[in-house]
Parts: structure tokens; sequence; C-alpha cells
């Protein structure tokens, strides 16, 4: 099977350095004089954010569109130099390595793909992963997992889209996969429960076992 994994709040806890870098990116603009009248993003605006890009983020907080391609270069750049304080989340390395023995691991993420790929190796994770689809590359999450089904040459009765917001569930739909919500990331639980997620997993053992099941 193929297991498309999204990376922030599924597979690390990393919401606290994506709140300093989006708020440090905002920083830098503003001291350029792009950002008159517009507010720093919090973590509320990404805990509330159902579709959680950055774009998202810079229009909730009624940045200008002109400016969210430069915001998204500021932040990406911020993410590359230095991928944070971002720890797997307890049960991650494990319940990964030992599903990536039997299926085929990618993740589809919003954020940097260098980033993410020096944290999975921090987490001894990299060689469990085969691709990372990451925040610059073009396309929605949804083409995303389609691609790397068309990549892996898998089907969609063979694919899961693992995530932990509605978006993530609302994606791996749209992509026509089966869908795995987590409770340990962003979203609530009676939340992810209104988007009738095929599964849903409230520690990272319940994958093991879900995905035995298949």
């Amino acid at each position: 099977m193929l297991l498309s994994f999204d990376y922030d709040g599924v597979l690390v806890d990393s919401l606290d350095d994506l709140v300093a870098k989006a708020r440090a990116a905002h920083r830098l603009l503003a001291a350029e004089g792009e950002l008159v009248g517009t507010r720093e993003p919090s973590r509320e605006d990404f805990l509330a954010t159902e579709d959680l890009t950055l774009e998202n983020i810079a229009k909730r907080i009624g940045m200008p569109s002109s400016t969210i391609p430069s915001y998204s270069d500021k932040f990406f750049e911020l993410q590359q130099a230095d991928p944070g304080d971002v720890r797997a989340f307890p049960g991650i390395p494990r319940v990964v390595k030992e599903l990536a023995q039997q299926h085929v691991i990618v993740v589809v993420t919003s954020s940097s793909r260098s980033a993410v790929r020096r944290i999975l190796a921090q987490s001894s994770l990299a060689d469990c992963v085969s691709l990372i689809y990451g925040g610059t590359q073009p396309g929605s999450k949804a083409e995303k997992i389609s691609l790397a089904r068309e990549e892996c040459g898998t089907a969609p009765d063979d694919t899961y889209m693992i995530g932990d917001t509605v978006s993530d569930i609302r994606h791996g739909k749209a992509a026509g996969v089966k869908t795995i919500a987590v409770t340990w990331g962003f979203h609530a639980r009676d939340l992810l429960l209104r988007e009738s997620p095929d599964h849903v997993a409230d520690l990272p053992e319940d994958l093991l076992a879900i995905l035995a099941g298949h």
C-alpha cells in the first residue's frame, strides 16, 4: 500500500515553530514597508484555518494578495535555513519504521521539503520515506497525492491519506483515496469526525491496527 502522510501535526510537533516563523516572515516584510495595517499571525490562526497553507494564513490576517508570494518566499527561506526545534511525536518513529517494512511511505506537506528532510533524518526516518512533496511544489495536496499514486503505481483503494486537519481529509477524498484522521495534531477530534474519514487514530500505535486490517 501507499501511505501518504501529512507532516506538521502528524509526524512532528511543529505548531509553535510554524507560528514563530510565520511571525518572523511577517516582521521582515513589515520592516520593508509592505504590510501596513496587517497583524502578525497567531497560534489561533493556525488552529482555526481549515485548509492550512501559508497562503490561507496570509489571507486570514488580511495580507494583500500581491504581497503573499513575497511572504511565502521569506517563510520558506527561514524554514530552510533553520528547521527549528521540531521533534517527532512520541511513538511516531517506531510506528513509521514498522509501517515502512510493508508499505511505501510518502510525505505530502505545506512545509519546505529540505526542512522536512532534515527533521526526518534527525528522527532516523529518512530511509522510511520514499518521496516528499513539499510546499514549494505546485499543486494542491489532492494533486500531490494523485501524483504520488501515479509515481508509485498504486490503486486508490491501496492508498491512504493520513492527516490531522479537515483539509487533509478533504484532499484525500478529492484524490479518491482512503483517509485516516489523527487526533494528536492541529484539529480537534469532533471537527475531524465531521469530515467522515474512513478511520480515526487517537494514538500513533492505532495506525498499525488500522492498516493491518486493510
